[in-house]
């Protein structure tokens, strides 16, 4: 598997080669962003699953002369998260880019609390005040 974007992204962080200028109060913006949106995701997921799970549609579906019946049933299983290109899959893979985008941010930012200590203090004290969860 190669590495995204991104992971090389925080590779060069890590080693000092990119930066990002930006105050303490834009990366709490953007860590709580990502944070809300990998919980929505998983919420919806969840919602997915329960349909894709779901066993007495009451379409007809489980008498043998209502094939038409089956079948939307089948299909809308398929197309939440029992087959290809489903709605599941789909979310799942926009998680993993917020949860990527969210190690990006911190590893920046941590790179910022190394150096700086009046930002570490600064973005320590607005994280606080918004409940975000500062990956420590």
């Amino acid at each position: 598997m190669t590495k995204s974007d991104i992971g090389n992204l925080i590779e060069q962080v890590e080693s000092g080669n990119l930066s990002l200028r930006a105050d303490a109060a834009t990366f709490v913006v953007l860590e709580k962003a990502c944070e809300e949106r990998i919980f929505k995701i998983a919420q919806i997921k969840s919602a997915i699953r329960a349909v894709a799970d779901q066993e007495v549609w009451g379409i007809g579906e489980q008498a043998a002369v209502l094939t038409s019946a089956q079948t939307l049933v089948r299909r809308f299983r398929e197309k939440a998260a029992d087959g290809p290109n489903n709605a599941y899959d789909t979310l799942e893979g926009h998680r993993v880019a917020a949860e990527e985008l969210l190690t990006l941010f911190r590893t920046i930012r941590k790179s910022y609390e190394v150096s700086d200590a009046e930002f570490a203090a600064k973005f320590k004290e607005l994280a606080s005040a918004q409940g975000l969860d500062i990956g420590e």
